[in-house]
């Protein structure tokens, strides 16, 4: 999409982003080049323009963006505050909490990485689940390792997808790449895991419990006993308990727990499903709402229904 005409821009933006919002640059002036790839579950954005432009759109995007300028400058609005950066460094951005986005004149490239997929990757390299919401660094050099690898997986993504046919072994490649890039920027970026990261690898677990760890993370939705765990991995429930208690310092059932509260919380703040909270809880064989609040309560520190609202706060 190419336009000098603001009009017919937000009526191009419109049909992929339903009630987005741009405004012109500085004096009325009005360009921008923009060209959108969905991989899959990521999206790439590069645009261009000589005016400058202000973006807002009626949902945040529940994830982190990759920011690489060519030339330019980015202001962006997060909880009523406004933040300013030049050219002269890359960022890792929360999207979630992202109000109105100000590009000044200039190039720039987009990568746009789901918070799910993020919050899942991590939570089977710690080995546990992920509880609180990652924090990347947001300033990072740009020839650093971890943005050039992010670049060039992205690159790969757009050139598969153009010079292949839709089809499932494109989708298969394409969760590929975006498992690698997902890998690239956990393991690459600083953020608010990263000690822990190391220290997993440092002394991971035996592999009896991680393959227990990746039975539950795939099968949390289902009813599924500590029983069934141990005959999916070949050992007896003890060695199981115990594997877990030295490595995880939790049962297995309390793991388990622990993923579906996680998995709860992450439907509720992504907000595309109205279902009641209750049946919500239920999908992940937490039927019991009295424990499932209490238990909810004690892992994030609020009720179920303050996190929904917190969301219709973000959205409003």
């Amino acid at each position: 999409m190419a336009s000098d005409d603001l009009d017919e821009a937000r009526s191009l933006l419109g049909r992929d982003w339903p009630g987005a919002m741009v405004l012109p640059g500085e004096g009325g002036r009005f360009h921008i080049a923009l060209r959108t790839d969905f991989l899959g579950g990521m999206a790439t954005h590069q645009l261009s323009t000589r005016s400058g432009a202000t973006f807002r759109f009626q949902e945040q995007f529940d994830g982190y963006m990759l920011v690489l300028f060519g030339k330019g400058a980015l202001s962006y609005q997060s909880a009523g505050r406004w933040h300013e950066h030049a050219g002269d460094h890359s960022l890792m951005i929360d999207a979630s909490h992202v109000e109105r986005w100000q590009w000044q004149p200039g190039c720039y490239e987009m990568v746009l990485v789901p918070a799910d997929r993020v919050s899942q990757r991590l939570s089977l390299m710690l080995e546990q689940p992920v509880v609180r919401r990652l924090k990347f660094r947001e300033c990072l050099v740009p020839d650093a390792f971890g943005v050039r690898l992010s670049r060039e997986i992205a690159r790969v993504a757009r050139m598969f997808s153009e010079e292949h046919p839709a089809g499932g072994v494109v989708e298969d490649s394409l969760t590929c790449l975006q498992d690698a890039l997902v890998a690239a920027v956990l393991t690459r970026m600083p953020h608010s895991y990263s000690d822990q990261l190391v220290r997993a690898h440092a002394s991971p677990s035996p592999r009896h419990v991680r393959q227990a760890v990746e039975f539950i993370e795939e099968n949390a939705r289902s009813a599924i006993t500590i029983e069934d765990i141990a005959r999916a991995v070949h050992v007896s429930t003890r060695t199981l308990q115990s594997g877990f208690s030295k490595y995880k310092d939790m049962s297995p059932t309390g793991y388990l727990k622990r993923v579906r509260l996680e998995g709860v919380r992450r439907e509720l703040g992504e907000g595309g499903d109205n279902a009641p909270i209750a049946e919500i809880a239920r999908r992940w064989q937490l039927g019991h709402l009295g424990l499932f609040a209490r238990d909810y309560r004690k892992a994030f520190g609020e009720l179920p229904s303050a996190t929904r609202r917190a969301l219709g706060k973000r959205k409003g």
